[in-house]
């Protein structure tokens, strides 16, 4: 970004508009601001001619004087600003879609289409489609079934969908996307791929029965002579045991031992046995002959039998994957979205091999010049969309600037190619018309880290090729990657740019043992919160130290080791143990929204009593007023008991009483009331997971189906990912992935686990997409395997030995990254285990053989300290005062402000309600009343009742309580409350048709057997005789339906008094 900034300042020099000209990108948002920022900086430092880092460069290459360069620096800032949207500086993702927008109509896109970035979402929805939608297409619900069938025969889970959710991940990498419409037309012919399959299994059958016969013929030869396998060497393992096992059907290579036999005549024979002659009878009668074919015949056929082994197994999953690529297509299409992974290959396939002036005519902007940032991360698509570009403006004598590392290169897994940068650019325009310019000053490390880089790697690097060349027994290919390898880190040692503050640095690894109670990473826990204390101690700010770990899970345990520290050791106030971290602290790690959850999940599923008892636990145990009051077995018991009011009785009085109105607001809403229920705005802590939950929660109300059964099912996919945006102003220690660390720089670096494997971790099955070149795999142009050792034998054994050289140099590079992004200091901590040093199968074992008073190198040597296995460099100084960091001023709520809308809108729905309220209060109550009877079956139905008119807006929360606590009051009759028990069969509201076809509805009529009551509910004070001929003629027409016992009651609610008819 440095270099970059000088080249933009430097083509502005003689014409400041040139800047409308120049088209600068990079990957990231942040990194596009960090651009400008620098630009716009150095503009205005150059303006004032104070702290530019650039003026003497320029002075000196321009020939201006400082007035003149002052007056050209004051007149582009000036332009720039009041130009704004003329100064391109952008993403690579950004200006792609910028050509896309002009191209909607050509691609048959709708201009207001909408952007999406969540692929993992989009993928699951078409495969859900695809699995709900079998009955319409039956060749795809035809080969499901037999991917089922395969997985059952192979003794595995017949569930195919989390297979084909892991194997769908696939329709997004570029390797797969630049052969998909070449592979469509076969893929989605089931029948052609049955036919693939068959023609596969057709060829391991015809090797199979091959050697079959070959150790049949053997076998033969054997019994003619009345020869047995103990009268041959090694028996078991010897010449007349491989007849054996292939006639046996048992598929395997010769072995070494096998291998051997060729050739040595005098060798076949047993030494025990007494049949020797007879062994070199049938030996020079044509067994070793049939041996040698055999053998030849395994050595010619088997890459290809092998090959078909490693590619039947995902066969079923390439069919799927193109119904897959078709449902992504037809959910985009539909909701009118574009997914942001497709922009390098939509704008592929409008640039084809058009002219790129009218391409950019088009999008109405003339660039001349193009400066591409972290270049190596660029993909093989994002290349071959900007290569014309770069190109035109080469032949137009433009000039141009790609900035990139190829030791940093990280991001391989999001289809970044550093071979573009090493390699192809080179290749790509004329050697005239190219000029490297290696970056040998190291500007951010003090003299001790360059030291130490510069002895590190270029070992490492020799290391690893070694390793390669080991691992690949010769092969031509190895030679090739080795000067891959050497090319990679060909200019890694730097020098180191004398200047103030910079003199010294700090390095230090420890390896660790393991003891009987203590692991390794348990000891890298404690040392890690032993060095911020140190550091501490010597004037770092916690802001200025990170911690940065290879895998999320990693970062989840040092942040919990190091929170736990900070809550059992209060004594250790003086330091400051704050955290911050964009991948660390998620939403599930905060009480408050655990029990969010378990309150929706409670309301989705009452029955659950897991979740029951974790509502109970992260209420009690950590957030309610009766922390340390109740012990497990009492929550447990309280969880488990079938009866709701015991489990209500543990919870806030409120919570029972508004629990039936919960399905009926937003998601929004929901959360605001369980705030307020639990008093979760009571706790500070809890108020930034609080606030992100919320805007999870309104995020996910505004693009999908918002019912609480529906959030939930995408939380437990998508939503377990979120986790808390912090500032970057905030003084506290950074937790990263190496990946998120790239670009930034830190005083200090802590590195707890440094012991990442070079290789594919073996557990997770990585896909290797492989071009196969014989028949019959080859009716295939592309085909996936998954990574392993057992493809050395194969005719994918170059695709393996590539892959394994680009995953061993990525997690090299992971281990560049993260060194250098430490300024003053950097520690780092991995396993002692010299055993298995020499198999450098992680990154420990470079630094061990490295390390260790083995390697004999007078460098290491001088550092290195067997007492406590660690190595040092320099010397951890107190840090000076003026080095604080100035922060922003940080402003922290000392409130939560929550609100529960019910009540400040209501709508009217009939006339009467418009009336004057003093008039016809008695009638609306009247009604009211009436209408919460109604809905009445049991007692238990009067809180949904009520809170069903207060959700309508017919009245407000305080009308709610009177009414509910006007009716409790009236049950406490004991022969009004029999009436609502579950013992009758309950008729509310039902209409009667008597002899002159006339209706009558009577308010309530239970029934148990041939017994029947009818009830007449009474709100008013008045009492009138037509109230009991009214029930008297329920009474008669009920009796009409052969009831054998009828009684009559009327009920005046408010005074309680109960007549009998």
């Amino acid at each position: 970004t440095y270099t970059l900034t000088r080249e933009f300042i430097n083509l502005m020099i003689t014409n400041p508009n040139r800047f409308r000209n120049i088209l600068a990108v990079t990957f990231t948002n942040k990194a596009t601001a960090e651009m400008k920022s620098r630009i716009l900086n150095e503009l205005y430092a150059l303006s004032t001619l104070t702290n530019s880092d650039h003026k003497d460069y320029f002075l000196k290459e321009t020939g201006l004087s400082g007035k003149d360069l002052q007056a050209f620096a004051q007149k582009a800032i000036s332009l720039i600003l009041h130009n704004y949207s003329r100064f391109h500086i952008e993403t690579i993702d950004r200006f792609f879609q910028r050509v896309i927008r002009a191209f909607t109509r050509e691609i048959g896109l709708s201009a207001s289409y909408n952007i999406e970035i969540n692929g993992e979402r989009i993928l699951e929805e078409a495969v859900d489609e695809l699995l709900v939608n079998l009955d319409s297409d039956p060749s795809m619900a035809r080969w499901i079934a037999e991917f089922a069938d395969s997985k059952i025969n192979e003794g595995k889970n017949w569930n195919v969908k989390k297979d084909i959710l892991k194997f769908g991940s696939q329709a997004f990498r570029e390797e797969y996307k630049i052969v998909s419409g070449l592979l469509h037309q076969k893929l989605s012919d089931k029948s052609y791929l049955n036919q693939y399959r068959q023609d596969l299994h057709a060829c391991l059958a015809s090797f199979e029965q091959k050697l079959k016969n070959f150790g049949a013929r053997g076998m033969q030869m054997l019994a003619e002579h009345h020869l047995e396998i103990t009268d041959f060497s090694q028996k078991s393992r010897g010449p007349a045991s491989y007849f054996k096992q292939l006639e046996e059907g048992k598929i395997s290579g010769p072995t070494v031992t096998h291998r051997s036999f060729i050739g040595e005549r005098d060798n076949w024979s047993a030494k025990d046995s007494g049949r020797k002659e007879l062994v070199l009878t049938i030996y020079d009668q044509g067994l070793s002959d049939l041996y040698i074919e055999a053998i030849r015949f395994w050595d010619q056929s088997s890459p290809v039998y092998l090959a078909i082994r490693q590619t039947l197994p995902n066969i079923y999953l390439l069919g799927i994957l193109d119904g897959i690529t078709d449902k992504i297509r037809d959910y985009i299409d539909e909701r009118n979205i574009f997914l942001l992974s497709d922009s390098s290959y939509f704008l592929s396939e409008i640039i084809g091999n058009t002219e790129m002036p009218f391409v950019y005519e088009k999008v109405g902007t003339y660039f001349n010049h193009f400066m591409i940032d972290e270049f190596q991360d660029t993909s093989r698509m994002q290349w071959n969309n900007f290569k014309p570009l770069l190109g035109n403006s080469l032949a137009s004598g433009y000039f141009n600037l790609v900035v990139g590392d190829v030791k940093q290169s990280i991001y391989r897994w999001r289809n970044g190619d550093w071979e573009i940068l090493s390699e192809t650019i080179r290749s790509d325009f004329h050697e005239d018309s190219t000029r490297v310019i290696p970056l040998k000053e190291n500007w951010r490390s003090s003299k001790k880290l360059i030291a130490f880089y510069n002895h590190f790697f270029p070992e490492a690097k020799k290391l690893l090729s070694g390793k390669l060349n080991r691992g690949a027994d010769g092969d031509s290919m190895d030679q090739e990657l080795d000067n891959k390898l050497e090319n990679v880190y060909q200019d890694v040692e730097q020098n180191w740019p004398e200047r103030e503050g910079k003199e010294g640095g700090y390095v230090e690894f420890s390896f660790l043992e393991g003891e009987e109670k203590l692991s390794w990473m348990d000891k890298a826990d404690q040392r890690t919160i032993e060095t911020i204390k140190s550091l501490q101690d010597k004037g770092y700010e916690a802001g200025e130290i990170a911690i940065l770990v290879r895998y999320v899970e990693d970062g989840k345990r040092i942040a919990r080791a190091i929170l736990e520290y900070k809550q059992s050791r209060p004594e250790d106030d003086k330091y400051l143990f704050d955290l911050i971290s964009n991948e660390i602290l998620y939403l599930t790690h905060s009480s408050s929204v655990i029990l969010l959850l378990a309150v929706m999940r409670y309301i989705n599923d009452p029955a659950d009593r897991i979740n029951k008892a974790q509502l109970l636990n992260e209420y009690y145990r950590y957030l309610g007023s009766h922390q340390g009051r109740a012990n497990w077995n009492d929550l447990y018991s309280a969880a488990a008991d079938t009866d709701s009011d015991t489990f209500y009785q543990w919870l806030p009085e409120d919570f029972k009483s508004q629990i039936f109105s919960f399905r009926n607001i937003t998601l929004f809403e929901l959360t605001e009331r369980i705030i307020r229920i639990f008093n979760l705005h009571e706790h500070p802590e809890e108020y930034p997971y609080l606030q992100t939950f919320q805007d999870v929660i309104l995020e996910y109300s505004a693009t999908e189906h918002a019912d609480i059964n529906a959030f939930l099912d995408w939380w437990e996919i998508h939503g377990v990912k979120k986790s808390l945006n912090a500032s970057d102003d905030d003084n506290a220690i950074r937790i990263m992935t190496i990946h998120k660390a790239k670009g930034l720089e830190f005083k200090a670096v802590i590195i707890p686990y440094c012991n990442w494997s070079l290789d594919h971790l073996s557990v997770k099955q990585n896909i290797i997409w492989c071009s196969p070149s014989e028949e019959p795999l080859n009716k295939l142009q592309l085909v996936p395997v998954i990574y392993k050792k057992d493809l050395l034998d194969t005719i994918f054994a170059s695709d393996y030995l590539t892959e394994k050289f680009r995953i061993h140099v990525d997690h090299l590079n992971l281990l560049y990254v993260a060194f250098t992004r430490a300024e003053e200091c950097l520690f780092a901590f991995g396993p002692y285990k010299p055993d298995e040093f020499e198999k450098l199968d992680t990154v420990a074992g470079i630094a061990g053989l490295l390390f260790t008073p083995e390697s004999g190198n007078e460098f290491w040597n001088q550092g290195w300290n067997q007492e406590d296995l660690s190595w040092r460099s320099g010397e951890l100084i107190e840090k000076a005062v003026s080095g604080k960091m100035v922060r922003a001023e940080s402003i922290y709520l000392d409130k939560f402000l929550s609100s529960v809308p019910v009540g400040k809108l209501r709508i009217q729905f009939k006339g009467l309600d418009f009336l004057d309220p003093e008039k016809v209060r008695r009638v609306n109550y009247g009604k009211l009343m009436h209408e919460i009877f109604q809905k009445m079956v049991t007692l238990s139905d009067l809180d949904p009742a009520v809170e069903r008119i207060v959700n309508e807006g017919r009245i407000t929360g305080e009308d709610a309580i009177r009414l509910k606590d006007e009716i409790t009051s009236a049950f406490q009759n004991d022969q009004a409350r029999s009436w609502f028990t579950e013992d009758w069969l309950v008729l509310n509201e039902h209409e009667i048709i008597d002899e002159a076809g006339r209706f009558r509805r009577p308010d309530r009529v239970i029934i148990n057997g041939g017994k029947a009551i009818v009830i007449d509910f009474k709100f008013g004070k008045v009492k009138s005789s037509a109230h009991r001929l009214q029930v008297d003629l329920y009474k008669k027409l009920i009796q009409q339906m052969d009831y054998a016992a009828v009684e009559g009651y009327i009920w005046y609610v408010k005074s309680g008094e109960i007549v009998v008819v």
